[in-house]
């Protein structure tokens, strides 16, 4: 017997008994996997850290922090998780997370090599260049001193505590490492509508 014929009879046997056909038991019990997924992912959510969209964590050691540290820490930290999610599927990230500074040179080699890419790909990147740059710059800053931004803090004290008084005043360097942070911020958040995948 085919399996629509099966089903069918199935279906008439069951109504011939009060009972309801299978489809409409098949929907009941979907509608209820849905509910459990859906409560499933209400767990992943609320106690899973790799699924807690709505939390940021800084990396930093237990103490206070002043607010602009804690937003710096907070804009390089999820822009590292997009750079890690988005660099295995979206073309270019390849650049940004590369040691390459040079986008011409990038292009050209895309070009070059065995997998050709096609115009509307080139194009693409042609038009998004100043986003690749400004993403390349920002995530070796982060690489150098970000992740480990306490340490680069006390590293720039001791130089500072170490240098003689006349030659290197101690608020120049705080003032340059201010408009570093404030730069490399706005790399990011200037291509906020970029950033997604």
């Amino acid at each position: 017997m085919e399996s629509k014929k099966l089903i069918d009879w199935i279906d008439k046997e069951l109504r011939d008994h009060g009972y309801d056909a299978l489809w409409e038991y098949k929907s009941r019990f979907l509608k209820k996997l849905d509910r459990l997924f859906g409560f499933r992912w209400k767990l992943y959510y609320r106690f899973l850290p790799s699924h807690q969209y709505h939390v940021v964590r800084l990396g930093l050691k237990p103490g206070y922090y002043e607010t602009d540290t804690r937003l710096f820490c907070a804009i390089f930290r999820i822009f590292e998780e997009h750079i890690n999610e988005a660099k295995e599927i979206v073309v270019g990230y390849d650049y940004v997370v590369g040691d390459n500074p040079d986008f011409d040179t990038y292009l050209a080699s895309l070009t070059n090599e065995d997998k050709v890419l096609n115009r509307d790909t080139i194009g693409y990147l042609k038009r998004n260049r100043k986003v690749f740059e400004d993403f390349h710059e920002a995530w070796h800053y982060w690489l150098r001193i970000g992740k480990d931004y306490e340490e680069y803090e006390n590293r720039l004290c001791v130089a500072v505590a170490g240098t003689p008084r006349n030659l290197v005043k101690p608020y120049r360097l705080e003032e340059k490492l201010k408009r570093e942070k404030v730069a490399m911020c706005l790399k990011i958040v200037r291509h906020l509508n970029f950033m997604w995948c």
